[in-house]
């Protein structure tokens, strides 16, 4: 057998087809034995998890207090705001009248009002940034018992969160927010 003529490679090929095509059949007709259960495949659920923060009861409590927080910090901030402008307005008198010791003690108080509205306005900031991410922790808590137990149910082989952007395109049947509502109240 001449191992560069073409022809003589023909029975060759032909068997190996042959042979793919019967090993091709007797693979699906071992899938088809398997159950349903066993080849539907996996379940998978798409849950907003940005809808379950704001209408948890937890996520709502959070809002709340985040709300008041920053209403809290914006009194505070504009009372300091309002007591530096007033001294503005006092250096410029006299500044105007030329009381130069005046303006250097208002000079100096305007620098630590503005010192203290910073200092005040950055405390504040992390004090809601912890808040915050102490808030959606504990959150994040409970979604985690919500999710083994929608699996342990047997209900779900896959959870996906819809807001990563990882999930482009689902059907709302596959939408399981509502049922992770329900569950985290519990």
């Amino acid at each position: 057998m001449n191992e560069h003529n073409p022809t003589s490679l023909r029975p060759l090929t032909s068997r190996i087809l042959a042979l793919v095509a019967c090993l091709g059949l007797g693979l699906s007709m071992l899938s088809g034995c398997q159950s349903a259960e066993a080849s539907r495949g996996p379940k998978i659920g798409v849950v907003d998890i940005n809808q379950v923060m704001l209408e948890s009861s937890a996520g709502k409590q959070l809002k709340a207090y985040l709300d008041s927080f920053r209403s809290q910090v914006i009194g505070e901030l504009t009372s300091l705001r309002e007591e530096a402008d007033a001294v503005r307005v006092q250096l410029e008198a006299a500044r105007g009248a030329g009381d130069l010791a005046t303006v250097a003690t208002l000079e100096e108080g305007l620098e630590q009002a503005l010192v203290s509205l910073e200092t005040l306005q950055l405390e504040r900031e992390r004090q809601g940034q912890q808040a915050q991410e102490e808030g959606i922790a504990k959150i994040e808590i409970a979604l985690d018992s919500v999710f083994a137990k929608l699996i342990d149910e047997g209900s779900y082989d896959i959870i996906l969160n819809s807001v990563t952007g990882a999930v482009i395109h689902n059907d709302p049947m596959m939408d399981i927010t509502d049922r992770v509502l329900e569950l985290i109240e519990e």
